[in-house]
């Protein structure tokens, strides 16, 4: 199983990671790729709207990611506890991952600021933690102590300055490591990783494509921790991946239908909008059948991709629930016609999702080019336009 992840390894220099975004939104450099054909040239993402044209929808993830590093100490011993909140559970109890963490047990508290605390009120088998909130004062959440108190959850390849509790490189990312459409969720939910793909747009950008008839739908997916981890030997053996929550309004169903019966492009915008797409297309949906469909375990799947429902709606189909769907080479991507997506990690699950829809060897030789020519990979890095026919469009 392991042989799989070593046939999506390739050697990235150290000093292509951006460990910074671009001074400006916008001004990162963008492959043009056609599947099948490798690289066709290159452009300034600003000049996006060159390769786009009325009629195409641009499908937006847009997830929030919140502060929520925590920097913490326990009350006991006074030891240092980084804690990262993943998503809330119920009644103000989050779940969290703790480093270190084996010792950490039911009723240890940690401190997170004058007067703030956390309480650790249960573990899990994966080692993660379930906090709340200690005390009585205004702060009754977990993500609302992160909001004032937490750092943003830069991922493991940016470095961070070890100590900083909200100092220049945190201010920054705030607002860089931040689409400029991201939409608080209702429910406190958030990202603990952006959907890179979005952070070349300004607002600038989004209003130029609006004005040359190109098509925004917003659909929101909620990046968890295993985004940055190969899939491990079991995921791969059951084609399935970690769970991720998501929603894709009504009117998102018909925009896309709207699309496809106008002659338009469906081009997602980060793996994250794909994997939603993705996932839906492949429920079974149209107009026979009940109003409201129910989708999890069964006698033949226990552990199917969606978990979750899909009601009708006047205006299309709304789905809500968590997808592990896992796709790579043979698989083949069917719910869009192209995708805007950064450089990913060697042996990721989205590498693979990638070389899905370009083909093998054409990621290869793309991301060849793309270290030859001094590319910047990850999330603060460049990217790439991969659509049929983008050599044509200007």
């Amino acid at each position: 199983m392991t042989d799989h992840v070593a046939e999506f390894q390739f050697h990235l220099p150290r000093e292509l990671i951006a460990q910074a975004p671009p001074e400006r939104r916008g001004d990162s450099r963008m492959l043009l790729v056609e599947p099948g054909r490798g690289v066709q040239g290159e452009s300034p993402f600003r000049t996006i709207g060159d390769y786009l044209r009325p009629g195409d929808l641009l499908v937006l993830n847009q997830s929030e990611v919140i502060p929520a590093r925590l920097l913490t100490r326990r009350a006991d011993t006074g030891g240092a506890v980084e804690v990262l909140l993943i998503r809330p559970q119920e009644s103000g109890v989050w779940l969290a991952m703790a480093r270190p963490g084996r010792r950490l047990r039911e009723g240890i508290r940690l401190d997170v600021a004058e007067g703030v605390q956390l309480e650790v009120t249960g573990r899990r088998p994966d080692g993660m933690v379930l906090v709340r909130v200690q005390g009585d004062g205004d702060l009754v959440d977990p993500g609302e102590i992160a909001r004032r108190h937490g750092l943003m959850p830069l991922p493991p390849y940016i470095q961070q300055e070890k100590d900083d509790r909200g100092g220049a490189q945190d201010t920054r990312d705030r607002q860089r490591y931040q689409t400029v459409y991201a939409c608080p969720d209702p429910d406190g939910a958030a990202s603990v990783a952006a959907p890179t793909a979005g952070l070349h747009f300004s607002e600038a950008v989004l209003a130029g494509l609006g004005e040359q008839g190109v098509d925004l739908a917003r659909v929101t997916l909620h990046v968890g921790p295993g985004t940055f981890q190969p899939p491990s030997a079991q995921q791969i053996q059951q084609r399935r991946l970690h769970r991720e929550f998501f929603h894709l309004p009504a009117a998102v169903s018909a925009a896309l239908e709207g699309a496809r019966r106008g002659g338009g492009r469906i081009i997602a915008v980060g793996t994250t909008s794909l994997r939603v797409l993705e996932t839906v297309a492949r429920l079974g949906l149209d107009g026979n059948g009940p109003d409201l469909r129910e989708f999890g375990p069964t006698a033949d799947d226990s552990q199917p991709v969606f978990t979750g429902r899909a009601v009708r709606r006047p205006e299309g189909w709304e789905v809500a629930g968590s997808t592990c769907l896992f796709i790579s080479p043979p698989d083949r991507v069917t719910a869009a016609d192209g995708l805007l997506t950064n450089f990913h990690l060697p042996g990721s699950s989205l590498l693979m999702l990638v070389a899905s829809l370009m083909g093998d060897p054409t990621w290869r030789t793309v991301y060849d080019h793309a270290v030859a020519n001094a590319l910047r990979f990850y999330s603060y890095g460049d990217c790439m336009l991969i659509l049929p026919g983008v050599s044509d469009e200007q």
